[in-house]
């Protein structure tokens, strides 16, 4: 089933297809190339504001009397207040950063562009719009909203902020303050930004993705025209119907000399070829006398009853070869010769 393909042909018959194989490789490569680059080129991002950590702290306030009015504290949400004012009073450095080591401190300094020195000695004022409190109303809780650059500040705060109603939560009697799960999220301070996604670095490591991917493509085409319908690549591929003589040329120009000496040995001679592209070019170069040169199909109307085939090698298929072959057979014409162009 395969005596009739080998590496070797593949490689040649490739190679024999040069010409084709550049345009094809071209094309194919400015076709796919083209429409990336510009997309890669027009690319573009959009770059959201500066983000921040955002830590939602509630603590949950259970009491017998949501209000509750005296002369010492005249307000509708007694308890809510409390528990504010005692978080933000104490919202400052030494509170918070009292036990903290300096690596740590320094750390977090660095992500909101502040100094050891700043956070360790900074008062309410600094934190008032990092971290907010407010009374869910009716004395019914406080959220806490904590809104920095450092996800490690916010869980601090937080921490600090636990311990800060763990000591103060028995203050009131038959009163109970249960922390809620926490929400945590980033938010984007700031418009957002279209900039331009353009890479050289990504444009040139495309390209030479698509460079190989379009040799690859060339490459599978000719395995698949080859596999599919192999071709007739040396001298030798012609002993096997029969032919006794093969001629190995190397120019069109070169084959007139050859059906000269054909013709002297053997008189009026028709000259054929299973390829039409090639007995055309023929056929407008040489022009001797007795020699006809006509395709396979008239075979049948000429008085020549001797035929020469011109072939060329890595272009004329076995399959076709074959079948104008059988045609002149049919016509009882006579086969004395092969004309291999290279």
């Amino acid at each position: 089933m395969f005596e009739k393909y080998s590496f070797a042909d593949l490689i040649a018959n490739t190679l024999k297809n040069k010409k084709w194989n550049l345009i094809g490789f071209i094309v194919l490569f400015l076709a796919m190339a083209v429409p990336l680059s510009l997309k890669t080129i027009n690319s573009t991002a959009v770059v959201s504001g500066e983000g921040s950590y955002s830590s939602y702290i509630v603590y949950k306030i259970d009491a017998p009397d949501r209000t509750v009015r005296s002369e010492n504290f005249a307000s509708e949400n007694q308890y809510s207040q409390f528990y504010m004012k005692l978080i933000s009073s104490n919202m400052t450095g030494p509170y918070l950063f009292n036990d903290v080591d300096s690596k740590t401190v320094a750390k977090i300094a660095g992500e909101i562009s502040s100094n050891e020195t700043q956070l360790r000695n900074s008062d309410a004022n600094f934190w008032e719009q990092k971290i907010t409190s407010n009374s869910l109303g009716d004395s019914t809780g406080v959220s806490v909203k904590v809104l920095t650059k450092s996800l490690e500040l916010n869980q601090l705060i937080e921490k600090k902020i636990d311990q800060l109603i763990e000591k103060y939560k028995n203050t009131f009697a038959n009163v109970t303050i249960t922390k809620l799960d926490t929400v945590q999220s980033q938010e984007y301070i700031g418009e957002s930004k279209t900039v331009s996604n353009f890479s050289v670095k990504r444009l040139v490591t495309q390209l030479v993705a698509l460079f190989i991917l379009s040799i690859a493509i060339i490459l599978f085409i000719n395995f698949a025209l080859y596999f599919f319908s192999p071709t007739l690549n040396r001298v030798g591929d012609f002993n096997q119907y029969g032919v006794e003589k093969v001629f190995e040329v190397a120019t069109v120009a070169e084959v007139a000399k050859v059906l000269s000496f054909i013709h002297n040995k053997s008189g009026n001679i028709a000259v054929t070829s299973s390829d039409k592209r090639l007995l055309d070019k023929f056929r407008k170069e040489v022009n001797l006398e007795g020699i006809k040169v006509i395709e396979n199909n008239d075979l049948i109307d000429a008085e020549e009853q001797k035929v020469v085939f011109v072939e060329e090698l890595g272009i004329s298929r076995y399959k076709k070869f074959e079948k104008e072959l059988q045609v002149a057979q049919n016509f009882d014409k006579e086969l004395i010769g092969v004309i291999a162009v290279k």
